[in-house]
C-alpha cells in the first residue's frame, strides 16, 4: 500500500447532531468539567491537552461549504507519520 494512512481516535459516545462518535478531546474536556477524577488523572489530562495546544495546529476552517449559516463540524484525523501526536493520544 503506497497511500497515506490516517488515524482518528474516538470514544463510544456519539454527537447528537452528526451521529458520529465523539473524539477524545471532547471527552477529555467533558471529564475535566464534570469533576470527580483523581488528581493524578486530571493532571495527566491537563498536561496532554496543554501539549496539544502548543504543538497541534488548529485549522482556520472546518467546513468546505461557503454557507455561513452551518454549524461548524470538525473531525480530526492524524497522518500515520504524526508519531508524537499518536503516542500522546494513547495517553
Amino acid at each position: 500500500m503506497t497511500g497515506k494512512m490516517f488515524i482518528r481516535f474516538v470514544t463510544s459516545q456519539k454527537n447528537e447532531m452528526t451521529g458520529l462518535r465523539l473524539g477524545i478531546f471532547t471527552l477529555a474536556y467533558d471529564l475535566l468539567q464534570a469533576g470527580g477524577l483523581p488528581v493524578y488523572e486530571e493532571d495527566e489530562i491537563k498536561a496532554n491537552l496543554s501539549w496539544f495546544k502548543e504543538n497541534l495546529k488548529i485549522p482556520k476552517k472546518f467546513n468546505r461549504s461557503t454557507r455561513h449559516n452551518r454549524e461548524p463540524k470538525a473531525i480530526s484525523w492524524y497522518k500515520d507519520s504524526a508519531k508524537e501526536c499518536i503516542v500522546r493520544m494513547h495517553r
